[in-house]
């Protein structure tokens, strides 16, 4: 009886502890749905029990009754490549070029979503609260405009001009309207990478050697053309320096001629100096053999008339020694012997003087002096004669008394 009415108390127990945990439950439901949080990034839609549509779009706590509630990311980022560590879906977006090549591109795109009532609505309509709709939407955009882009340029096009391609597509992605109007805006849009297919990329790969080969026939050319100039430089600096060489031997030339010829004119005028000297030399001996020849011929004159004057002291002698003859008998005896000794003395001297210069010799060589005066040898026999001249003429004047 007693193990009895323990099974029932403990039953009773374990039934109150469940109505305890089940209206705690229903308490905690009860005021979670009558209170509720929101994230400051994020925004709620909540349609209340009569249907009624609110948005929640401020971060904290508010009041509400039993609605339904979704919520939406204020923005985010999302990425569309096939690389699993960015995205494990490996959605990167392929698309066809003008030529039929086909390009993958992966990027990564970053979004915010409208908050105003009505463009909320319509998202919330499109998408019942799945954020990977929104993420579906953008991807099919961006199919759209990359593929309506990638047929506008060839395969190569857009490896040549990457970048160009990328910043392209960024302009037709950030800020689509189409987006905008759906309440989605992308606020970013860049280009991780652009894959090509194999094909493609064995084409790009043929032309890259290709232009290469071509860069380095360029190359080859330029330096060739560097070679050509380099050598067209050396060989005109060897030119000009042997122009230069010809031309200074040339000026030493031309300068050793007319030294030459000066030294030829230096040498000619001398001779013509020389020439003048010899001549004025000669003129000077001959005016010498002249000069010499006109003293011999007053040497001449002057033994002429000593001759001439001997003979007239022999005449006037015996002239004298007729008169002594005349006079001889009125003389005294004293005085002729006086006029005897007299006369033989004179007699004596002239004879004396005509053999001295019966025996003299002509001068050798004479200077002829400033003023005409005749130097020589023979300048002491000049004054002899002179002196016989005078003393001759002055007997002749004055005979012996």
């Amino acid at each position: 009886m007693a193990k009895g009415k323990l099974m029932i108390n403990t039953v009773k127990n374990w039934i109150k502890g469940i109505i305890a945990f089940v209206a705690l439950i229903f308490a905690i439901w009860f005021v979670k749905s009558l209170v509720g949080y929101n994230s400051n990034q994020k925004y709620q839609i909540l349609q209340s029990i009569g249907g009624q549509v609110t948005i929640q779009s401020d971060g904290g706590y508010y009041t509400k009754f039993f609605p339904s509630v979704w919520s939406y990311p204020k923005q985010g980022a999302v990425f569309f490549s096939n690389n699993k560590a960015e995205s494990p879906d490996k959605d990167a977006i392929t698309f066809l070029f003008s030529n039929k090549g086909v390009g993958t591109v992966n990027c990564q795109v970053l979004f915010r979503l409208y908050t105003d009532k009505e463009r909320m609505l319509n998202l919330h309509q499109l998408t019942g609260g799945d954020i990977e709709i929104v993420y579906n939407i953008i991807l099919s955009e961006l199919k759209t405009a990359i593929g309506v882009e990638g047929s506008k340029y060839t395969s190569s096009k857009a490896i040549e001009d990457r970048e160009g391609f990328a910043n392209k597509l960024t302009t037709l992605i950030v800020g689509n309207k189409k987006l905008q109007d759906l309440g989605i805006e992308i606020t970013s849009f860049t280009v991780n990478d652009i894959t090509f297919d194999t094909l493609t990329t064995e084409l790009f790969k043929a032309q890259q050697t290709a232009d290469l080969n071509k860069i380095t026939a360029i190359a080859d050319q330029e330096n060739l053309t560097q070679q050509k100039l380099k050598t067209e430089a050396l060989y005109a600096n060897k030119i000009a320096e042997a122009k230069g060489k010809a031309e200074e031997q040339k000026i030493t030339a031309t300068t050793n001629a007319e030294r030459e010829k000066q030294i030829a004119v230096i040498e000619a005028e001398k001779k013509v100096k020389t020439a003048e000297l010899a001549k004025q030399e000669a003129e000077i001996e001959q005016s010498k053999i002249l000069s010499v020849a006109d003293f011999q011929r007053q040497q001449a004159e002057v033994k002429l008339k000593t001759e001439e004057l001997v003979a007239k002291q022999v005449i006037v002698a015996a002239q004298a020694q007729e008169e002594k003859i005349k006079i001889a008998g009125a003389m005294k005896e004293s005085d002729k012997i006086r006029l005897e000794i007299a006369m033989q003395t004179e007699i004596g001297v002239a004879e004396a003087w005509s053999k001295g210069i019966a025996q003299m010799k002509l001068p050798v060589y004479m200077t002829i002096g400033t003023g005409g005066t005749v130097s020589g040898n023979g300048s002491s026999l000049e004054g002899l004669l002179q002196l016989l001249t005078v003393k001759t003429a002055k007997e002749v004047v004055e005979p012996v008394k």
